[in-house]
Order: C-alpha cells, then sequence, then structure tokens
C-alpha cells in the first residue's frame, strides 16, 4: 500500500479529533475524582503533564475512540480501500503522523478540555481503533450481498464489533457467525433479528470468545445455566415472602446475589441467537435427560415441557425408544 494512504487516513483522523471526542459520564467521574477535581480548567493542566502518573493513567483512560468516529473512520476505509488486510497499514507512519494532533474533549455536564496527541497516546488510540484487524473470511461478502437490505450504519457496525471482538475464529464459529448473520438479514425488517442485530452481535461474538468448537451445545447449556439461575430467584423470592430476615439468618439460608433483569436480556439473547441460527437451545439439554428411556410419546412430551418452557416437541419422536 502505497504510503500516501496512511498519511490521508492520519488527516482524516486529525480532522474527526478536532470535532472532539465524547466522554461517558462514567469516565468523566472517575477522572474527576483521581485528578481530585471537576474544574475542566484544572482537568486540562492536570491531563497535559508528563511527569505524573495519576495524570498519564487517567489521559490514556480519556483516549477513547467513540461510536461517532469508529464508524466514521470504518466508513472512510471500506470507500478507499474495501476489504483493508490486518497487515495493510503501517502503524508507525500513523503515529508519526498524529504526533502533535490536536484533540478536543467533550465531557458532558462539565464542558470541554483541548489536548495534543503524543506518539505513544497515538499509537494507543490506533490500536484502540483495531485498524490491524480485519472481519472474518466470509462475512465482508455477506455484507456486500445483503448491503441493499441492512442501512450503511448497521454494516459499519457489525464490521466494527468483528474487528474489536478477539475471537479465535475456528470453521465451526465461523459457520455460526455467517448463519447469525444470514438469519438476521433475512428476517423482516419490524422482527428483532433485525432491530437487535448489533446487540446481538455484540452478545453472540462476546460468547463465541470462551465457549469451545461445539457452539449449539455450548448455547443449550448457557441457557440451562440462566434458567436454573431464574428459578433461584424465584426461590429466594417465596424464601423472603415466607421467612423475615432474622429467621433467614437463624436458619443458614443463602441469599445468592442474581440480578434477575441481566439473566432475563441474556436468556433473550440466547433465543435470538438460536432463532437466527436455526439451532434448537433444547436439544443438548434434551439427551441428557434420556428421552430415549421415556416409556411413552407423552412422558418424553412432558419432560420436554417441563425443562424447555417452549413447545419444542414436534420432532422427538425419532428419539422416544419403542417399547418390547
Amino acid at each position: 500500500m502505497e504510503r500516501s494512504f496512511e498519511i490521508r487516513l492520519a488527516a482524516v483522523l486529525c480532522g474527526l479529533l478536532s470535532q472532539g471526542l465524547r466522554l461517558d459520564s462514567t469516565c468523566c467521574k472517575t477522572i474527576a475524582q483521581v485528578l481530585d477535581t471537576d474544574d475542566v480548567s484544572q482537568l486540562e493542566v492536570c491531563l497535559a503533564r508528563r511527569s505524573d502518573a495519576e495524570a498519564e493513567s487517567m489521559r490514556a483512560l480519556a483516549f477513547f475512540p467513540d461510536v461517532r468516529l469508529a464508524l466514521a473512520v470504518e466508513q472512510w476505509l471500506v470507500r478507499e480501500h474495501g476489504d483493508l488486510s490486518a497487515t495493510a497499514l503501517n502503524m508507525d507512519v500513523l503515529a508519526f503522523a498524529l504526533d502533535g494532533a490536536g484533540v478536543r474533549l467533550t465531557l458532558p455536564g462539565m464542558g470541554e478540555i483541548r489536548l495534543s496527541f503524543r506518539q505513544d497516546d497515538a499509537r494507543q488510540f490506533l490500536k484502540r481503533l483495531h485498524l490491524d484487524k480485519h472481519v472474518p473470511q466470509g462475512v465482508a461478502a455477506l455484507l456486500r450481498k445483503y448491503s441493499d437490505t441492512l442501512d450503511e450504519q448497521t454494516i459499519l457496525g457489525v464490521r466494527i464489533l468483528c474487528k474489536r471482538i478477539q475471537v479465535d475464529w475456528s470453521p465451526a464459529k465461523k459457520k455460526f457467525l455467517l448463519a447469525l448473520l444470514r438469519g438476521s438479514c433475512r428476517a423482516d425488517p419490524r422482527d428483532e433479528l433485525r432491530t437487535h442485530l448489533l446487540p446481538l452481535l455484540e452478545w453472540c461474538l462476546g460468547f463465541l470468545s470462551h465457549v469451545g468448537e461445539d457452539v449449539p451445545t455450548a448455547l443449550s447449556c448457557r441457557r440451562d445455566s440462566l434458567r436454573k439461575h431464574l428459578d433461584q430467584v424465584e426461590e429466594v423470592k417465596i424464601i423472603r415472602e415466607k421467612y423475615n430476615f432474622e429467621t433467614r439468618r437463624m436458619l443458614g439460608m443463602v441469599e445468592p446475589s442474581i440480578d434477575p433483569t441481566a439473566l432475563r436480556k441474556e436468556m433473550i439473547m440466547v433465543d435470538m441467537a438460536a432463532k437466527a441460527t436455526d439451532i434448537n437451545p433444547f436439544f443438548a439439554s434434551a439427551t441428557e435427560w434420556d428421552l430415549g428411556n421415556a416409556p411413552s410419546m407423552q412422558q418424553a412430551i412432558n419432560v420436554l415441557d417441563e425443562n424447555s418452557g417452549s413447545n419444542y416437541t414436534h420432532n422427538i419422536g425419532c428419539i422416544v425408544k419403542p417399547q418390547p
């Protein structure tokens, strides 16, 4: 790739940085607490110090690409170079070109501060943009195929998420990802698979980063785990209604600290992923219940309904053992 490409990209980044990066409220609170001031002029002075370790760490916290900048950079890369290979950009040239670039930081509810990039700031910022990463093979082609179905912001969001998450892209995981995207793209525009595609993809990529090769079984096991935790929440609720705090403490009843809202949200993601990929999330669990030993079709149906909470019983005739 010509060196002029890095220079042009650096110019784009300089323009975006001068327009401003928006910090989230949590980041602002952390910086203000560590530097012991919420005055923007004082924060600007503190963050510019070179010999202050706390200021350096807060400076690193502040220089994160926001959504607007990440989308703009990805849009420019796709337009100018298509599917950029992981080794195409020279990060040293880019970091050198960004040395001294002005950055406007917007702190919600506090105001704005202006800082300048150093080369180490630039290197860290470029790493956080994941410019050295590429989307998995097949995803870019699929996105081009459905470019008339998905809007540009969604396509760019998919690309950014695929670059950001650290996943060992084995054939099984690539197959699952492509099935997920294909199923979501083919869904009705009003379907949750389309309206919640990016949150679903983000959850699935995080899920793929810590599971093995058998993704359907892992998905099923995760659903079982979530269901058990939700059952625990209901049990705790019943116990609290039946016994007061002193009685529960005397009886040694353990009350797990579980957020049911987060569990239910994740359960929705599991079911959406199963829907998009045509995976039955209850099948692996059904085999653990040994439906083959059920004495009758009706008993096997009852076991499935009790454990899945849904009507996934129409295909089990083949696994029920005939009685002698």
